[in-house]
């Protein structure tokens, strides 16, 4: 009830030249300007790993949350697990690369902002 598919990156899911249920309230999201949060993926070497609910912050402002996380079964380096999460942010800090932090009990750890899906099969 929270989320609508703009800002979840399902905007390919949703057909606007159709007459459908919500298809008003998408249109005035887009009108100004989206809700200001996005999806986007995270990407940590960091022993502790995001999990649901945890705040996501830059310079001790909170710009968001965790929506899920764990560690990555594929995405290793070097031996050194990575771990993964998605996270609704401030439209401002949602561009790739863009270092934010998790809060885990008071204390902040790095992340960074990755591309969506975390995996892409090859063929």
């Amino acid at each position: 009830e929270k989320t609508n598919p703009l800002e979840a990156n399902l905007s390919w899911a949703v057909k606007m030249n159709h007459d459908f249920v919500g298809k008003a309230a998408l249109e005035r999201v887009t009108a100004a300007g989206g809700t200001g949060r996005q999806l986007v993926g995270l990407i940590t070497h960091s022993k502790r790993c995001p999990r649901q609910g945890y705040p996501i912050s830059v310079g001790g402002k909170t710009i968001g949350e965790v929506c899920s996380g764990s560690i990555s079964p594929t995405l290793s380096k070097d031996g050194t697990p990575t771990n993964i999460a998605t996270a609704y942010v401030e439209t401002e800090f949602a561009a790739v690369g863009t270092e934010l932090q998790f809060v885990v009990r008071d204390k902040t750890e790095p992340c960074v902002v990755a591309a969506l899906p975390f995996y892409k099969r090859t063929r």
